[in-house]
């Protein structure tokens, strides 16, 4: 592995290390849902948009957003997560217009930088190796999910969200590292997450 690898394998883990002491004492400083959106704004900038740039640079960043070869497959499995959000969306809750619209904004964001983050780096650092570029991400990728968590969820829930959020990331992670895209994961984080508020 070259250094930049190395940061890239480490900042997996790192993200779990670090993140979980942020949303506890920002729980403890301002309160659950305060605490949840100020974490998630500090993973965004560190995380999902300063690792990226620095690691990959500005101009890989964009060429991951490329359009990608994408087979039926890949094509089914982006799919999925928006179709499982929308049939989902007909039987839940019902938002007032102001919290939907910030629920979906906050959505199409989160999943355009985690996708960067989780698929976009580990794609872009091991485009050979399904270990590296697949595997070690979506396991971190799952156990991140622990952290915001951590403020807003009972354990029950916590674990069941880390276990999805790992068969999400092995699925995305999938496509991403054989279409050498994300721009199609990215979309389909995104609406899978903006149909799901």
């Amino acid at each position: 592995m070259n250094f930049r690898q190395r940061i890239g394998a480490a900042a997996a883990p790192a993200v779990v290390v670090s993140m979980i002491p942020v949303f506890r004492l920002l729980g403890h400083a301002l309160g659950n849902r305060r605490a949840w959106i100020a974490g998630i704004l500090v993973y965004w900038a560190v995380w999902c948009v300063a690792l990226p740039l620095l690691l990959l640079g500005g101009r890989e960043v964009k060429r991951l957003f490329a359009r990608g070869r994408m087979t039926w497959l890949a094509w089914l499995v982006v799919a999925l997560p928006p179709l499982v959000s929308l049939i989902g969306r007909f039987f839940g809750f019902r938002q007032s217009t102001y919290a939907l619209a910030a629920s979906i904004a906050l959505a199409l964001a989160n999943g355009t930088m985690e996708e960067l983050l989780w698929r976009g780096v580990f794609t872009g650092l091991f485009p050979d190796s399904v270990f590296w570029g697949v595997l070690w991400p979506s396991f971190w990728f799952g156990l991140w999910h622990s952290a915001p968590a951590s403020v807003n969820r009972t354990p029950v829930e916590a674990v069941q969200l880390v276990v999805a959020a790992m068969f999400l990331g092995l699925a995305m992670g999938w496509v991403a590292h054989s279409s050498r895209s994300i721009r199609w994961t990215a979309l389909s984080h995104a609406l899978a997450g903006a149909l799901h508020m």
